[in-house]
């Protein structure tokens, strides 16, 4: 996760927030020929971000790590009480 640049996401997202409350992740197969959703819970179990891999420009190592050249896309996001937010469609980018 240190690899992309979360500090695009709004305010309201909390991005300040991800290493201490940000902890268990889980990645859930949509489909064959889609992409995975990557789902970021926070600490008290509440599904904060749903996240998906932007293909479109390949992928890149780094470190030892492949990662895609585009980054990730912000699918849907929810508060802290659970609520979703709304917003506009947002990438971010890798470091």
């Amino acid at each position: 996760m240190t690899c992309f640049q979360f500090g695009v996401l709004p305010a309201n997202l909390s991005p300040e927030d991800w290493p201490e409350k940000m902890k268990m992740l889980v990645t859930q197969e949509t489909g064959r020929d889609a992409p995975g959703i990557l789902s970021i819970y926070d600490d008290k179990g509440i599904k904060r971000f749903e996240l998906s891999i932007d293909t479109s420009q390949g992928y890149q190592c780094r470190a030892g790590l492949e990662l895609p050249r585009a980054g990730l896309r912000l699918m849907s996001a929810w508060g802290e009480d659970g609520r979703p937010i709304k917003l506009r469609a947002l990438s971010i980018p890798l470091r």
